[in-house]
Protein backbone atom coordinates (compact mmCIF):
# COMPACT_ATOMS: atom_id res chain seq x y z
CA UNK A 1 0.00 0.00 0.00
CA UNK A 2 1.42 3.42 -1.50
CA UNK A 3 1.65 6.49 1.29
CA UNK A 4 0.72 9.74 0.35
CA UNK A 5 2.59 12.81 -0.33
CA UNK A 6 0.97 16.00 1.43
CA UNK A 7 1.17 19.65 -0.62
CA UNK A 8 0.23 23.08 1.33
CA UNK A 9 -0.75 26.25 0.38
CA UNK A 10 -1.94 29.06 2.83
CA UNK A 11 -4.92 31.39 1.87
CA UNK A 12 -6.04 34.16 3.61
CA UNK A 13 -9.55 33.96 5.83
CA UNK A 14 -12.89 33.54 3.34
CA UNK A 15 -12.31 33.09 0.34
CA UNK A 16 -11.44 36.94 -1.10
CA UNK A 17 -8.96 39.15 0.40
CA UNK A 18 -9.96 42.59 1.53
CA UNK A 19 -9.45 44.51 -1.87
CA UNK A 20 -11.47 41.79 -3.73
CA UNK A 21 -8.43 39.72 -5.03
CA UNK A 22 -8.65 36.00 -5.60
CA UNK A 23 -7.32 34.07 -2.17
CA UNK A 24 -3.71 33.19 -2.79
CA UNK A 25 -3.70 29.96 -1.49
CA UNK A 26 -6.59 28.90 -3.64
CA UNK A 27 -4.97 30.45 -6.83
CA UNK A 28 -1.91 28.38 -6.58
CA UNK A 29 -3.84 25.47 -5.33
CA UNK A 30 -5.97 25.49 -8.69
CA UNK A 31 -2.48 25.66 -10.80
CA UNK A 32 -0.84 23.01 -8.90
CA UNK A 33 -4.33 21.11 -9.27
CA UNK A 34 -4.09 21.94 -13.35
CA UNK A 35 -0.04 21.04 -13.27
CA UNK A 36 -0.88 17.55 -11.66
CA UNK A 37 -4.22 16.34 -13.83
CA UNK A 38 -2.20 17.39 -17.01
CA UNK A 39 0.56 14.81 -15.95
CA UNK A 40 -2.50 12.58 -15.44
CA UNK A 41 -1.75 12.32 -11.73
CA UNK A 42 -4.37 10.77 -9.02
CA UNK A 43 -5.54 13.36 -6.43
CA UNK A 44 -7.47 13.79 -3.30
CA UNK A 45 -7.54 17.64 -1.59
CA UNK A 46 -8.74 19.09 1.53
CA UNK A 47 -9.67 22.79 1.74
CA UNK A 48 -10.33 24.67 4.98
CA UNK A 49 -10.92 28.55 5.34
CA UNK A 50 -7.00 28.87 5.12
CA UNK A 51 -5.43 25.66 3.98
CA UNK A 52 -5.14 24.37 0.71
CA UNK A 53 -3.76 20.59 0.85
CA UNK A 54 -3.52 18.42 -2.24
CA UNK A 55 -2.33 14.32 -1.45
CA UNK A 56 -0.93 12.12 -4.04
CA UNK A 57 0.43 8.64 -4.25
CA UNK A 58 3.98 8.17 -3.54
CA UNK A 59 4.59 5.40 -5.79
CA UNK A 60 4.63 7.54 -9.04
CA UNK A 61 7.77 7.24 -10.69
CA UNK A 62 10.73 9.36 -9.61
CA UNK A 63 11.52 11.27 -12.49
CA UNK A 64 7.33 12.53 -11.99
CA UNK A 65 8.05 12.89 -8.02
CA UNK A 66 10.96 15.18 -9.19
CA UNK A 67 9.11 17.38 -11.41
CA UNK A 68 5.91 17.64 -8.76
CA UNK A 69 8.13 18.70 -5.94
CA UNK A 70 9.90 21.65 -8.01
CA UNK A 71 6.93 22.73 -9.42
CA UNK A 72 5.15 22.75 -5.54
CA UNK A 73 8.57 24.61 -4.70
CA UNK A 74 7.87 27.02 -7.45
CA UNK A 75 4.29 27.41 -6.56
CA UNK A 76 5.12 27.73 -2.73
CA UNK A 77 7.23 30.67 -3.49
CA UNK A 78 4.38 32.31 -5.57
CA UNK A 79 2.09 31.51 -2.34
CA UNK A 80 4.15 32.91 -0.06
CA UNK A 81 4.96 36.31 -1.86
CA UNK A 82 0.96 36.71 -2.70
CA UNK A 83 0.46 36.04 0.74
CA UNK A 84 2.43 39.11 1.37
CA UNK A 85 1.53 41.32 -0.77
CA UNK A 86 -2.28 41.08 0.58
CA UNK A 87 -0.64 41.41 4.53
CA UNK A 88 -3.85 39.91 5.53
CA UNK A 89 -2.44 37.06 8.05
CA UNK A 90 0.15 38.12 10.62
CA UNK A 91 0.36 34.61 11.55
CA UNK A 92 0.83 31.39 9.43
CA UNK A 93 0.93 27.42 10.35
CA UNK A 94 2.07 24.05 9.85
CA UNK A 95 0.52 20.93 9.34
CA UNK A 96 1.44 18.43 11.94
CA UNK A 97 0.25 14.92 11.30
CA UNK A 98 0.20 12.55 14.04
CA UNK A 99 0.80 8.77 14.58
CA UNK A 100 -2.58 8.16 15.09
CA UNK A 101 -3.75 9.72 11.55
CA UNK A 102 -5.17 12.71 13.04
CA UNK A 103 -3.61 15.89 11.35
CA UNK A 104 -3.25 19.62 14.00
CA UNK A 105 -1.77 22.71 12.98
CA UNK A 106 0.64 24.15 14.79
CA UNK A 107 0.52 28.28 14.46
CA UNK A 108 3.72 30.21 13.86
CA UNK A 109 4.35 33.90 12.90
CA UNK A 110 4.29 34.10 9.38
CA UNK A 111 7.35 36.51 9.32
CA UNK A 112 9.43 33.40 11.29
CA UNK A 113 7.93 30.61 9.09
CA UNK A 114 8.57 32.98 5.90
CA UNK A 115 12.51 32.89 6.76
CA UNK A 116 12.26 29.40 7.52
CA UNK A 117 10.98 28.64 3.95
CA UNK A 118 12.73 31.21 2.34
CA UNK A 119 16.27 28.84 3.23
CA UNK A 120 14.74 25.37 3.13
CA UNK A 121 12.15 23.42 1.13
CA UNK A 122 8.86 22.34 2.02
CA UNK A 123 9.92 18.66 1.72
CA UNK A 124 13.09 19.45 4.17
CA UNK A 125 10.19 21.51 6.42
CA UNK A 126 7.97 18.38 6.53
CA UNK A 127 10.66 16.77 7.69
CA UNK A 128 11.83 18.54 10.97
CA UNK A 129 7.73 18.81 11.66
CA UNK A 130 7.96 14.75 11.10
CA UNK A 131 10.81 14.61 13.65
CA UNK A 132 9.92 16.54 16.33
CA UNK A 133 6.25 14.78 16.39
CA UNK A 134 8.13 11.32 16.13
CA UNK A 135 10.22 12.42 19.22
CA UNK A 136 7.31 13.82 21.06
CA UNK A 137 4.81 11.30 20.31
CA UNK A 138 8.17 8.37 21.02
CA UNK A 139 10.58 9.68 23.66
CA UNK A 140 13.70 8.72 24.16
CA UNK A 141 15.26 9.77 27.68
CA UNK A 142 18.92 9.18 26.15
CA UNK A 143 21.22 12.25 25.16
CA UNK A 144 21.56 12.41 21.52
CA UNK A 145 25.55 11.30 22.17
CA UNK A 146 24.68 8.23 23.82
CA UNK A 147 21.98 7.46 20.94
CA UNK A 148 24.60 7.97 18.32
CA UNK A 149 27.27 5.69 20.59
CA UNK A 150 23.77 3.09 20.48
CA UNK A 151 23.79 3.42 16.59
CA UNK A 152 27.80 2.22 16.03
Amino acid sequence: MSEKISYVFFGASGSNTSSGQQDPGNHVFQLFIQFLVERKVLIDSNVTEEIYEIYIDDDLPEELLDEIEEKYSELFAVNQQLMEETAVNSSAGVIVNLSDGSTTYADIPADILSRVMSVITPQEMGDIVNAIVDAVENPDPHTLCERVREDD
